[in-house]
């Protein structure tokens, strides 16, 4: 199995090759929220050609981060691979940043959440996966609860790569739940069309 984890000599290289700098340790405590530093960063030999592929979640400008991606090529280096600017909510509490995480050999998962503050905290989980070629977003969850009626929560998850979904709502006290499962319409889709206010319709259809 490829390793996962980054050495700080590989993220720098990978950031000079994007042109990020990565800010000294005593700065980024100071300024966290500084356009350009990597949050978090996972890899994998998802396109399955033998050599070690990137994910980097970097901070972009007013509480959002991008997604970049960058498929390995021997010694011709990393190269870019999909962006998708300013598609996450990378907010600036405990419970507000997005992290990455292995799922299967051509896949990872991205998990955007806020569960710091408000009366509705939720998560969302996206599945990115090596198809066709190219990065797609091939997977959509998403969940909340309220904080003030314990009983008003959802769930609605959605495989892109068939259309499978299952939605389930309770609108809250004394309201009957709802559930709905079928196939719908939408199919996976390249990263670099993410943005921040995708939301399958199935799942829109509950959640208003």
């Amino acid at each position: 199995m490829a390793p996962r984890g980054i050495s700080n000599a590989r993220l720098a290289a990978w950031a000079a090759a994007l042109g990020i700098a990565l800010l000294p340790q005593a700065v980024l405590a100071e300024g966290a929220q500084q356009p350009g530093r990597i949050i978090a960063a996972l890899t994998a030999d998802w396109t399955g050609d033998g050599h070690l592929d990137a994910a980097l979640i970097i901070r972009a400008e007013d509480g959002m981060a991008d997604l970049v991606m960058l498929t390995g090529g021997g010694l011709a280096g990393l190269e870019p691979a999909g962006r998708a600017e300013a598609a996450i909510f990378a907010g600036p509490m405990a419970g507000q940043t997005p992290s990455l995480a292995p799922r299967t050999d051509s896949s990872f998962v991205l998990h955007i959440e806020q569960s710091a503050i408000g009366r509705t905290p939720w998560e969302t989980e996206m599945t990115i996966a090596w198809r066709g070629g190219r990065f797609v977003v091939a997977g959509f969850t998403h969940r909340f609860y309220d904080r003030m009626d314990p009983e008003r929560q959802g769930h609605c998850d959605v495989n892109l790569l068939n259309g499978r979904y299952v939605v389930n709502y309770a609108p809250g006290t004394d309201q009957a739940p709802i559930r709905r499962e079928g196939q719908g319409e939408e199919r996976a889709f390249a990263l670099d069309a993410l943005d921040e206010y995708y939301l399958p319709a199935v799942c829109a259809a509950i959640f208003h």
